[in-house]
């Protein structure tokens, strides 16, 4: 586990600039695996609000050869 500081609460720009380094030192035969949690609310507003950062996140890591996404569904009641 590697916890990154992140002033002013910032979540994405810290969190890619780790993974475009550890990216950055991959080699050609190597795949990065990237677990994102996905939120499941049984509101629909909870459900939106908490989405779209994880939504942001697949967004760019998609951008990226060699990068495999993973999702993880987790409920909050």
């Amino acid at each position: 586990m590697v916890i990154l500081e992140s002033p002013y609460r910032l979540f994405l720009e810290p969190l890619l600039e780790y993974i475009d380094q550890i990216y950055s030192k991959l080699e050609p035969n190597e795949t990065l695996t990237i677990v994102v949690p996905q939120f499941v609310s049984q509101s629909r507003w909870a459900g939106f609000l908490h989405a779209r950062t994880a939504d942001t996140l697949r967004r760019v890591l998609l951008m990226h050869q060699s990068v495999v996404i993973t999702e993880v569904p987790y409920q909050v009641k």
